[in-house]
């Protein structure tokens, strides 16, 4: 997780909370990164009830007796009808750098494709000194 924006009447932590207790029964990548960060934060999640997962769209739950819904792609997230934002940034494995460097030395031109929001891919192809070559909206 890069950032927790809490726009709305409720505090960071907060935010981080109530989604990461709506997302605890997802199996979205993006989902368990938002659980994760909430435990990393010693932040005991609480019951979610009224669960309900559209694929590629987020999750919708009752938590606290807040009406909470994280969407995708992306993670807004809105409390009762007040929106919040979680930034989440892709992870880059440790040894991303020395593959891409061997590609190169192999003669291999190296591009950056992002599974949906260009400003990641560009993130990560910058650190590599990658194009990126599209971005999918899903």
């Amino acid at each position: 997780m890069t950032r927790v924006t809490a726009q709305g009447t409720f505090p960071e932590d907060e935010v981080l909370l109530l989604a990461a207790s709506a997302e605890r029964y997802s199996e979205h990548p993006l989902g368990k990164a938002i659980v994760e960060a909430a435990r990393e934060r010693g932040l005991a999640l609480d019951p979610a009830n009224e669960f309900s997962a559209q694929a590629g769209h987020g999750v919708r739950a009752r938590v606290a007796g807040h009406e909470v819904l994280v969407r995708r792609p992306g993670a807004t997230v809105t409390i009762d009808g007040a929106a919040d934002m979680i930034e989440i940034a892709d992870t880059i494995k440790p040894e991303a750098e020395e593959a891409v460097r061997r590609l190169r030395d192999m003669g291999i031109e190296v591009w950056m494709i992002a599974g949906n929001r260009a400003a990641s891919g560009n993130r990560a192809g910058r650190l590599f000194d990658c194009a990126l070559s599209h971005a999918i909206k899903l």
